[in-house]
């Protein structure tokens, strides 16, 4: 009777203690990149910028927060993203549900709480100027909207990273999740890069797929939010400076998911780095 080899792995309390140490900086990674920093950027510094915001004296700064806001934005949602992969990939859902719910919980503090409740104290004082509460209902409504989309995306987005790893592991596709073993190989910034970006690197194509999916989902939100209710209310641009006012707030979207999807990149190899070696 022909028996199929199987490979086993000898774990040691090293190892153990290293696999339990990365499950912790995963934990502590999503939370801080996906539920604590909205509330900075999305809360405090929102309202800072509604005080910034058409004064003379204030330009500079409120330009700076302005970038500030966004850099900090794209690099905090793909950290997050890169912790829950790398959570996905080794561990799977099943057995490793936090860095997941966690990404989930951010989406309600993102829409729900940071902004959402930046915009009521900005309302309660004075910062924003509404005709009347109906607006107030309305701002909830859209931030209620944007919470349950986002909750869809970060869903939509775990699944296929969860499906992506199994698939590469029942097809023997030539992907591997980089280990401590990678640690001489990633001295230098170059080299580093080149292995976070490197053909054999599992994390490339699902930072590529969380890249585009928060393109499309960034894009989607700023037409119906934004440019959507100003064609409703003053018409189509008719000319290109009309055109530059009422684009120019996308012109962020790119550079920012392509910046994120290099501190993805990086984050997922930091993290996997720190994964004990497979001895087998």
């Amino acid at each position: 009777m022909n028996k199929k080899s199987k490979r086993f792995i000898f774990h040691s309390k090293e190892a153990e203690i290293k696999d339990g140490k990365l499950r912790k900086n995963i934990v502590w990674t999503v939370f801080i990149s996906a539920v604590l920093l909205p509330l900075l950027t999305e809360g405090v510094l929102s309202v800072v910028l509604q005080y910034t915001d058409g004064d003379i004296t204030l330009t500079a700064l409120d330009t700076v927060l302005r970038y500030l806001v966004v850099i900090l934005r794209y690099a905090a949602l793909f950290t997050s993203y890169a912790a829950a992969a790398v959570g996905l990939v080794n561990y799977g859902y099943a057995g490793f549900k936090a860095p997941v719910l966690l990404l989930l919980l951010g989406s309600f503090v993102y829409y729900m709480v940071a902004s959402f409740g930046s915009y009521i104290f900005c309302y309660e004082n004075g910062l924003i100027v509404t005709e009347s509460s109906v607006d107030v209902y309305e701002a909830g409504f859209s931030y209620f909207f944007l919470f349950i989309y986002s909750l869809i995306k970060n869903i939509a987005l775990s699944v296929i990273c969860r499906r992506f790893a199994v698939r590469a592991e029942k097809k023997n596709l030539p992907l591997k999740s980089p280990d401590e073993s990678c640690r001489e190989n990633c001295k230098g910034f170059l080299p580093f890069f080149k292995t976070a970006l490197g053909k054999t690197n599992i994390f490339r194509k699902i930072c590529v797929y969380a890249a585009l999916f928060e393109l499309l989902f960034s894009f989607t939100v700023q037409f119906f939010t934004y440019t959507l209710f100003q064609i409703l209310a003053d018409g189509a641009p008719e000319n290109a400076e009309q055109f530059w006012i009422l684009f120019s707030s996308y012109s962020l979207i790119i550079p920012g998911c392509i910046l994120g999807f290099f501190v993805m990149s990086a984050v997922c190899l930091l993290l996997s780095l720190q994964k004990p070696e497979k001895k087998l």
